[in-house]
């Protein structure tokens, strides 16, 4: 195959995958994965960047306030918004780690061979994706750090080409982009600034790399970060949402556990992702028993997963472990043919190209189907909708799971403000500034324990006029705005009525 073709047969497989994935996410369940919460806090807050920039100073941020991802979500949203627009950014994650994928690939095959290999990780991620597999969903979403990943990648490779050969050029790439990373989302201090700081003292130490160059390019780097940090805690103005950190062995000792469970879960529930941890592993150890410390990118890919499993160990104890893991769980599947024996290129390319083309063939065909149509419109935001679209006050306090999504999708402007369990108002990463003091209802949520509680609220603000029973949801009815936030933030009853 020639490398013209080529490229247009990977044209292809990605339009493939778009209409793969565009077919199956118009299924109301499963495009429910781009409208949660975590999902919806980028496009929440670009809708209102878009009204105003000053908008962004009433915004409590996350810890990692993802501006890369509202910056290329915000160009998107000049052109399409709604469901195309999330859609979109999908699309562009996908194709900038194609890319990324396909640039590791030529350092080791010939042009046309990488592309063929890119193409055969995709076929898999697509089947993933197609099984609706966790965490490879997070490759769609503006949400769990993949931007951060793929940014990872790009410094990555950048960071090889400087430590070997130094550029000037390459030099103010990494620091700057590193500089705008960190103030993005600092997870990549634990992903790629330690490692490449352990990894160039060892190379140093070893004598392969030019001592004085790298020790300037590393001083350099050190301390443009600690800059980017200072300046991103500035920006965040103390109100990012802060968990103390428990270092204690039992906390230690259970997140380990927690996490041998979420890795066993994953390679047991797909066996494409245990034979791409088996080869992939496999491979990355017999070349580095082979190659010892001459293998640079081993070393730093060793040094990052020891660094990022050891600080994930530490933090507090949480269910979401796999957003702090995407180099570790991601790099394998994406990248486990790189160990196929060079030597084997020319016989592997033709029966390969026909296994990539039928396996694609096969997905688009038995792909599920839905109905096309340009909006997500569930059953429970459509009746909520339709029990307060006359009201003069459409204020709803519900969970943290229920209030972006139901605001988010409501067509008739409801507003569902999230509070916690014991009714105290939740204004973890939102605006400020929109919340409402006054409410006339409470989304009961009867799926989610996490959401607000029938006993609970009843206990607390008292039984309500009327109750609504919508999918997953009841709608209790009070008089109008006769619950209060008080003082303390809690939700109370309005004595005075």
């Amino acid at each position: 195959m020639t490398l013209k073709k080529a490229l247009y047969f990977n044209t292809v497989l990605l339009v493939i995958c778009y209409f793969c994935l565009n077919q199956y996410f118009l299924h109301e369940f499963r495009m429910g994965v781009f409208f949660n919460s975590d999902s919806l806090y980028t496009p929440q807050l670009v809708t209102d960047l878009k009204a105003s920039f000053s908008n962004l100073s009433d915004w409590q941020l996350s810890r990692a306030p993802s501006f890369i991802d509202i910056f290329v979500f915000y160009l998107i949203n000049l052109f399409v918004s709604g469901y195309f627009s999330i859609i979109c950014f999908a699309i562009i994650q996908i194709v900038v780690a194609y890319w990324l994928v396909y640039k590791v690939f030529t350092f080791k095959f010939s042009t046309t061979f990488s592309l063929q290999l890119t193409a055969f990780s995709f076929l898999g991620v697509l089947i993933l994706l197609l099984d609706g597999f966790h965490p490879y969903l997070i490759i769609l979403k503006s949400a769990h750090h993949f931007s951060e990943y793929l940014v990872w990648g790009v410094l990555s490779i950048i960071y090889f080409k400087q430590i070997y050969k130094p550029t000037i050029n390459n030099f103010i790439l990494v620091i700057l982009l590193n500089f705008i990373q960190i103030i993005s989302d600092q997870l990549i201090v634990v992903h790629f600034l330690i490692p490449a700081v352990i990894t160039s003292f060892i190379l140093v130490l070893k004598g392969l790399v030019d001592k004085k160059k790298t020790l300037l390019f590393l001083i350099a780097l050190v301390l443009s970060s600690i800059v980017a940090l200072i300046l991103s805690f500035k920006i965040q103005g103390g109100n990012g949402s802060s968990t103390p950190v428990e270092f204690n062995i039992e906390a230690i000792h259970n997140d380990f556990l927690r996490l041998i469970k979420l890795l066993s879960t994953i390679t047991s529930g797909s066996l494409l992702v245990a034979i791409s941890f088996v080869v992939f592993w496999m491979g990355f150890l017999i070349t580095f028993y082979k190659r010892g410390l001459k293998e640079t990118s081993h070393i730093y890919f060793l040094v990052m997963s020891f660094v990022t499993i050891t600080t994930i160990l530490i933090l507090p104890n949480n269910n979401l472990l796999f957003r702090y893991l995407l180099p570790v769980l991601y790099t394998p599947v994406l990248l486990y043919s790189y160990y196929f024996p060079k030597k084997y290129e020319k016989n592997l390319n033709k029966p390969l190209f026909f296994l990539i083309l039928t396996g694609f063939l096969h997905v688009a065909l038995t792909a599920p189907t839905g109905e096309w149509n340009n909006e997500f419109y569930p059953d429970h935001v459509k009746c909520v909708d339709n029990h307060v679209e006359f009201a003069d006050s459409k204020n709803i306090a519900g969970g943290f799971w229920d209030g972006r999504h139901i605001s988010y999708l409501s067509k008739v402007g409801a507003n569902v403000q999230p509070f916690r369990g014991n009714l105290h108002i939740d204004n973890t990463v939102s605006n400020i500034k929109k919340v409402k003091q006054k409410y006339s209802y409470v989304l009961i949520d009867k799926r989610n324990e996490k959401g607000l509680q029938e006993i609970n609220v009843i206990k607390k603000i008292g039984s309500p006029n009327t109750v609504i029973s919508c999918p997953n949801y009841q709608l209790f009815v009070y008089n109008e705005n006769s619950l209060v936030v008080d003082d303390k933030g809690f939700l109370v009853k309005n004595e005075v009525e």
